[in-house]
């Protein structure tokens, strides 16, 4: 979750609202336009296709990005969601509002050190859990989740700099296709990371692991939206609009299972605990982690990396 970014790199590139076009605001009003990275594209149903506009971007500090974040934070829990928030807003610069937000977030997620240090405490967590658990599947998926990762963070490297994106174009298309093919991994390795822990009543007996494997979980759902955001990105940064799409709604569907087996591990646990089987310390551990589950299940910061919009590109 963003809750300080002082820390962070203070400027970003994020959507100017002002250059919207006269031909761009009657598609958005008509829902005929989807935007894609600062792109505007014709949807589906309008009987065009290819790009409307490229809109322009300027340079804000992380800190007034904040107080934007927080004005859609507000707008996102009155509503439960941003799909929501969307669906209810009959002006099309109320629209336009939260896809600029929605970029701004991408912006602190893609350009600060957000995500890298995420991706950081996940590296630190596979390490751990490769030299402390010596099943062989499961190191496997240790070592299959760190190549994801690292590619993930190739990819937020390659989208520091926007007027790059001609010559990331032979890179960005074979590490596309290679985070494509390691996302799986990432539902089986919480799928079995919870199985195990599940099945495992020693696991639990022994506060050490039994915390490093919730750690882990928790950290792997938590940095999906901006791991996601970040591949979505770069496809949208060389001209694949259908693509970007594609992993970006195919990844909301996958983020929604990895969270429901974490959410079910969590469930067990509770009746464990209200059971008495759970042991002191599980039940210590236990209650460190559930507010960290509501906090991700509550999150609006995550549901605007996923955004979906309802429109489809034309192609």
């Amino acid at each position: 979750m963003i809750h300080n970014l002082t820390d962070l790199v203070s400027k970003i590139w994020v959507l100017d609202e002002g250059s919207i076009s006269t031909t761009l605001f009657e598609a958005l009003q008509k829902g005929q336009a989807v935007i894609y990275d600062g792109v505007a594209y014709w949807a589906e149903g309008s009987g065009k296709t290819g790009i409307i506009q490229h809109l322009k971007f300027t340079e804000r500090t992380v800190d007034n990005a904040k107080q934007i974040m927080d004005q859609l934070q507000s707008v996102a829990s009155a509503t439960q969601n941003v799909a929501q928030a969307v669906q209810s807003m009959q002006n099309v610069l109320m629209v336009t509002q939260v896809l600029s937000s929605v970029v701004i977030v991408g912006a602190i997620v893609v350009q600060t050190q957000y995500l890298g240090r995420k991706l950081d405490a996940i590296q630190d967590t596979v390490d751990e859990i490769a030299l402390s658990q010596h099943e062989q599947n499961l190191v496997f998926y240790m070592d299959k989740i760190g190549d994801y990762m690292g590619s993930v963070e190739y990819a937020r490297s390659l989208l520091h700099e926007r007027a790059m994106a001609t010559e990331i174009h032979d890179v960005a298309a074979p590490l596309l296709a290679h985070l494509g093919s390691k996302r799986n991994h990432i539902v089986s390795l919480v799928d079995n990371i919870a199985g195990y822990v599940k099945s495992s009543a020693g696991e639990r007996s022994e506060s050490k692991h039994f915390k490093l494997m919730l750690d882990f979980i928790h950290l792997l759902v938590d940095i999906l939206p901006g791991a996601l955001h970040a591949e979505h990105l770069l496809a949208a940064r060389i001209g694949k609009p259908g693509l970007a799409q594609s992993i970006l709604w195919n990844g909301a569907q996958k983020y929604e299972q990895v969270l429901g087996s974490y959410k079910g591990l969590m469930n067990q646990l509770n009746r464990e605990m209200v059971s008495g089987a759970l042991g002191q310390q599980g039940e210590r551990v236990f209650m460190e982690y559930k507010p960290k589950l509501l906090e991700l299940i509550e999150s609006p910061i995550n549901q605007m990396l996923l955004f979906k919009q309802q429109a489809k590109v034309a192609l």
